[in-house]
C-alpha cells in the first residue's frame, strides 16, 4: 500500500495570522474549532496550509481586559482578530479603543454580527488566505537550501518583532488581563495537528482553565521530521515559547519574587501543555530559549502528556499503543527503535513496585503501522469515518492475538474520529483528556469559572464534544481534586518551591542532592515528585540517576540525585531554598 506523500511546503504561500478574542473562553474555543473544520472543508488537508491561530481563552468580560486580549493577539503579529461574540461594530470599537493601538500596523477586526458561525469562520479564513503581504514573514519551509535559509532568517525576524512589540507594550502598562489572573494561565502549544490542539483548548475552556492557545500551524510535520523526511520544527516551537515566556515577563517576575525572593526565573504563565505526543521526544531542544542574554529552559514547566496518560493504567494488565511510528516505536520492521512512550516508561516507572508499575506495551506490526499513519493523514484532512474504519480494523487485529487490552491513542489526532461514548465502549484512552484532568487538578483557583454542558451547547457545540468527567469515574486515575481538603498545587518547579518544595544541593560531587516535597493531599506528593523528576530527566544527562522515595497515600516525597552531574548541581544550587548543604 502507498504511504502518504510528504508535505511540499515550498508550494504553500504566506498566510495571514488569525487572533481570536471573546467575552468567554467557550465562545473562543468553539470558533477556533470551527475555523479548522471549515479549513478542512476548503481542502486545506495539511497543517501547514492552515493559517496560524492564537486564541485567548481567558474570561475578559471587563472592557479593559477585553481590549487587552486583543492587544495580545496584535503583539503576536495577527493580521486579523476575530471577536468570538455576536456584538455590533459600534460596541466592538467601544471595547477595543481602550487598549488597541490602531497605528501599529493594519489589523482587521472581524465581528460575527448576524452571520452563522460557519459563515463567520469561512469569512475569516478567506481573508487570511487572500492577504498579499501578511504582517509576519513566511515561516513555511521550502525544499531548497536557499529557501530553508530564508525561512530560518524569517523565524529570527519574527522572534525579534514579537519581542519588540511586547517591550513596547510593557512600556505602556503591560498586560492587565494576565496580571488579573496572577499569570496563572496555561500555554497550549498546538498545531500538530490544528484540530487536535483546538479540541484541547475547548476541553480547557469547559473546565474553567485559563489558557493562551498558540496553534503553530506553520511548523513542519513532526512525524516527517522524526522519520528523516522533512525539516525540523524545533525553531518554530522555540519562537512560540519565546513569545509565551516574554509576554508580561517583567510583571510576573515582580509578583512572583515577592512570594519567593530567591527565584532566578519566574515564568509569566502557570504551565505548558503540548497536545502532541511525538514532540515530547525533543522537549529539551525546543524548550531551551533565549531571553536577552540569558538561556532559559522551559522543559521544567511542561506537563508531560505521557505522564498524564500512563497515570491512568496502574491496574491494567496490558496496553496497546496506537499512534505515530515514533510514539509507538514501530519504524519499519525493526524492533530496535524505542518509542516515545517506552522511553518515558523505562525512565520513570519501576516494574518492581506496584504503585509505579506500567505494563509492557503492545505495538502494531509494520503493515498495521502503515495503515495507522494512513488514518492519521485522513483525520488531518477531515475524513473521520474512513479513518475510524481503518483504526477499528487495526485494533480488532491486535486484540485477536492479545485479548481485550486497553488501547492508548498516542496521537492526539486519533480521538477526533470517535465520540466520547465510542472511546468508552471500545476501551480507548485519550491522553489529551488525561492531560486536561491533570491540568485541572494542578490549576490554582482563578477568577475564571467552569462552564456546564448546557452553557457550552448553546455555543454551536454538539453533545459529543462535551468533556464528561462522570463518564470517566471508573477510570483508574484517581483525581487529587476528589479530596475535599486538598489544596490544588501549582505546577512548575519554581512555583512548587514557593509552595514548600525544599532543595538541598550538594557541593561535593560524590554526595547526593535532595529534593524534599511535602504538600497537602494524599497521593499528590507522588504526582508532583514524578513531575519534578521528569523535568530533571528531560533537562540533564542520562548519567544522572534519580531515586524517588514515597508512599502512595503520603503527602511527602523525596527525590535523591545520586552523584549529580555538574550541570545538575549548578541548576539545583540556583534553586536552593535554604543554607543547608549535605
Amino acid at each position: 500500500m502507498s504511504k502518504p506523500e510528504p508535505a511540499k511546503p515550498e508550494k504553500i504561500k504566506a498566510k495571514g495570522t488569525i487572533g481570536i478574542a471573546g467575552l468567554n473562553p467557550i465562545e473562543v474555543a468553539v470558533l477556533n474549532k470551527e475555523l479548522i473544520r471549515q479549513a478542512n472543508l476548503m481542502g486545506l488537508d495539511l497543517d501547514q496550509k492552515i493559517p496560524e491561530i492564537i486564541a485567548i481563552g481567558i474570561a475578559s468580560e471587563d472592557v479593559k481586559f477585553f481590549g487587552d486580549a486583543i492587544n495580545i493577539c496584535a503583539d503576536y503579529g495577527c493580521d486579523l482578530i476575530a471577536i468570538a461574540h455576536k456584538i455590533g461594530d459600534s460596541k466592538i470599537k467601544e471595547r477595543i479603543k481602550i487598549g488597541f493601538q490602531q497605528d501599529q500596523l493594519p489589523i482587521e477586526i472581524f465581528s460575527q454580527d448576524e452571520l452563522s458561525i460557519e459563515e463567520y469562520a469561512k469569512k475569516i479564513l478567506t481573508h487570511a488566505l487572500s492577504l498579499e503581504k501578511p504582517r509576519r514573514p513566511n515561516l513555511v519551509y521550502g525544499e531548497s537550501e536557499i529557501s530553508k535559509k530564508t525561512t530560518e532568517e524569517n523565524l529570527l525576524k519574527d522572534r525579534r518583532d514579537t519581542t519588540r512589540r511586547i517591550k513596547e507594550r510593557m512600556a505602556h502598562g503591560g498586560y492587565p488581563l494576565l496580571a488579573h489572573i496572577d499569570f496563572q494561565h496555561f500555554i497550549i502549544l498546538g498545531g500538530a495537528g490544528p484540530a487536535a490542539s483546538a479540541a484541547q483548548a475547548f476541553n480547557f475552556s469547559q473546565r474553567g482553565i485559563p489558557y493562551i492557545h498558540i496553534s503553530a500551524n506553520n511548523a513542519p510535520g513532526k512525524h516527517l521530521f522524526e522519520m528523516g523526511q522533512g525539516p525540523s520544527y524545533v525553531m518554530h516551537h522555540q519562537n512560540s515559547l519565546t513569545f509565551a515566556a516574554t509576554l508580561g515577563l517583567e510583571q510576573a517576575q515582580s509578583a512572583k519574587r515577592k512570594k519567593s525572593p530567591k527565584l532566578t526565573f519566574a515564568p509569566p504563565f502557570h504551565s505548558i501543555i503540548i497536545p502532541c505526543n511525538t514532540v515530547h521526544r525533543r522537549l529539551s531542544e525546543f524548550c531551551t530559549i533565549e531571553i536577552g542574554e540569558e538561556k532559559i529552559d522551559l522543559s521544567t514547566e511542561v506537563i508531560d502528556i505521557r505522564n498524564a496518560a500512563l497515570s491512568t493504567c496502574s491496574n491494567t494488565d496490558s496496553v496497546i499503543l496506537i499512534g505515530t511510528s515514533t510514539s509507538v516505536g514501530r519504524v519499519g520492521d525493526s524492533d530496535d527503535f524505542v518509542g516515545t512512550y517506552e522511553i518515558y516508561r523505562r525512565k520513570y516507572f519501576d516494574d518492581s513496585r506496584k504503585d509505579s508499575y506500567v505494563p509492557p506495551f503492545i505495538i502494531p506490526n509494520q503493515l498495521q503501522q502503515e495503515k495507522c499513519m494512513e488514518a492519521i493523514f485522513k483525520i488531518k484532512a477531515g475524513e473521520f469515518e474512513e479513518a475510524k474504519k481503518i483504526l477499528n480494523g487495526i485494533i480488532a487485529e491486535i486484540r485477536s492475538e492479545n485479548g481485550n487490552a486497553q488501547v492508548f491513542f498516542v496521537c492526539t489526532e486519533l480521538p477526533l474520529a470517535y465520540t466520547k461514548q465510542e472511546m468508552l465502549d471500545y476501551k480507548i484512552t485519550d491522553p489529551s483528556e488525561a492531560l486536561a484532568r491533570m491540568a485541572k487538578e494542578m490549576s490554582p483557583k482563578t477568577r475564571q469559572r467552569e462552564y456546564s454542558p448546557a452553557e457550552s451547547s448553546s455555543h454551536h457545540t454538539s453533545s459529543e464534544d462535551m468533556s464528561d468527567d462522570s463518564a470517566s469515574s471508573s477510570s483508574k486515575y484517581v483525581s487529587a481534586s476528589r479530596h475535599s481538603d486538598h489544596k490544588k498545587p501549582r505546577l512548575g518547579l519554581d512555583d512548587l518551591i514557593a509552595q514548600g518544595v525544599k532543595i538541598h544541593s550538594s557541593k561535593d560531587p560524590e554526595k547526593p542532592s535532595v529534593i524534599n516535597i511535602k504538600i497537602g493531599g494524599e497521593g499528590v506528593a507522588r504526582k508532583l515528585s514524578t513531575k519534578v523528576a521528569s523535568s530533571i530527566f528531560s533537562k540533564f544527562s542520562d548519567s544522572d540517576t534519580l531515586t524517588l522515595t514515597t508512599e502512595q497515600d503520603s503527602n511527602e516525597a523525596t527525590i535523591i540525585a545520586d552523584k549529580p552531574s555538574s550541570e545538575l548541581r549548578k541548576w539545583l544550587k540556583s534553586r536552593e531554598t535554604n543554607e543547608r548543604t549535605l
